[in-house]
């Protein structure tokens, strides 16, 4: 009986494992199947990109998110995050997350100094600054490895290429308006607060006032961002940052100056803001000769006649100690009044805060 037993519990064991052997292999070849379908969405010219919704409390911390895959799983290319912030202008909203080697690889033609795009493995790029980029973006695409046309064995090159030209058509779909409404301000010479990002982009020449003395100025837009400023209450705003030079007694240096335009309604004149981009202006000509040569003059006071006496025409601001103890900027009048320049002044009384004023007429 014993005997008998064991042959019946091996004959048992035996056919448990075959079954169990054949689930695997078909769970396994479920995977592989499910894997290869995943290999393949994205391959296909009508490849429908991720797009998921953040939810933000008044904090800014997310509160609600979609779940991350796994690590093990195949990530998408690139997904798009639709951040929910109260108050948040739409072009700061989308988000895309670039999870693809060879994709990144592509974007770096776009941003070449951007060392983080080859260094993370996930590399977040707003929508509005892909848009700003499209142009590029489109120039980077290399037609032999369109469908219907490259043949070859599949390379990193040609992977790329591939998910480029799908963030090209996401970006395409999404800001589909956006070129429509930028033309039709920009012909007006009136706009949105939702669309000044479109005006006032990195790399911009832009126009400004100094706060002493209220002459325009010229600077260059290195930054854009909608945020809450630091007012209180905070409010909603463009702040830009903007790169500027001046001359500080010894040579010209590089600073950086924060403008901001608070939120609005309606449209407004481009040219009614603090800040404007003088390149929209009919006048953009003029504007433009005007400050290259108030800039020229300046550095020929500052350089070729550093050591000469100068007569100074108009107003001269200083500052000064109010009842309060607090410092205050007092303008003072300043015709006919000589002054060493200002380099030789500053080495003679090294304690005593520098003035200025405006040059006069005579002076050339």
């Amino acid at each position: 009986m014993c005997v008998g037993f064991g042959c019946n519990s091996g004959s048992s064991e035996k056919a448990e494992a075959a079954k169990e052997e054949e689930m695997q292999r078909g769970e396994e070849s479920q995977e592989s199947n499910w894997e290869e379908s995943q290999e393949s969405d994205w391959r296909a010219a009508d490849w429908e990109w991720p797009g998921y919704d953040e939810l933000y409390n008044k904090q800014g911390e997310v509160i609600g998110r979609r779940t991350k895959q796994k690590e093990e799983e195949k990530m998408d290319p690139f997904e798009v995050i639709y951040c929910h912030i109260k108050g948040l202008p739409w072009p700061e909203r989308v988000l895309v997350e670039c999870h693809s080697e060879q994709l990144r690889t592509q974007l770096q033609r776009v941003w070449p100094n951007n060392q983080k795009l080859r260094m993370k493995a996930t590399y977040p790029v707003k929508g509005k600054d892909l848009f700003l980029k499209l142009d590029k973006l489109k120039q980077c695409v290399d037609t032999k490895f369109m469908d219907g046309i490259y043949n070859g064995a599949e390379t990193d090159e040609s992977i790329g290429q591939m998910q480029l030209r799908h963030l090209i058509r996401f970006v395409d779909t999404q800001f589909l308006d956006t070129t429509e409404m930028y033309e039709r301000m920009k012909t007006s010479g009136r706009v949105s607060f939702d669309m000044l990002w479109t005006f006032m982009t990195p790399g911009e020449n832009v126009v400004y006032r100094c706060g002493i003395s209220d002459e325009q100025l010229c600077g260059k837009i290195w930054k854009a961002v909608y945020k809450l400023n630091d007012s209180c209450p905070p409010k909603w705003c463009l702040q830009l940052r903007l790169d500027v030079y001046d001359y500080n007694c010894e040579g010209y240096q590089k600073y950086s100056r924060i403008k901001e335009v608070l939120l609005y309604e309606n449209e407004k004149p481009l040219r009614g803001f603090e800040v404007y981009p003088y390149k929209f202006m009919e006048d953009s000509g003029e504007i433009e000769a005007r400050l290259l040569d108030r800039g020229s003059h300046f550095g020929y006071l500052t350089s070729a006649v550093r050591y000469r006496y100068m007569e100074f025409k108009g107003s001269m601001y200083s500052k000064k100690r109010n009842y309060f103890g607090n410092m205050q900027i007092v303008k003072e009048n300043a015709d006919g009044r000589v002054m060493v320049d200002q380099f030789r002044f500053s080495k003679i009384v090294t304690d005593r805060e520098m003035e200025n004023a405006e040059p006069s007429s005579m002076v050339a």
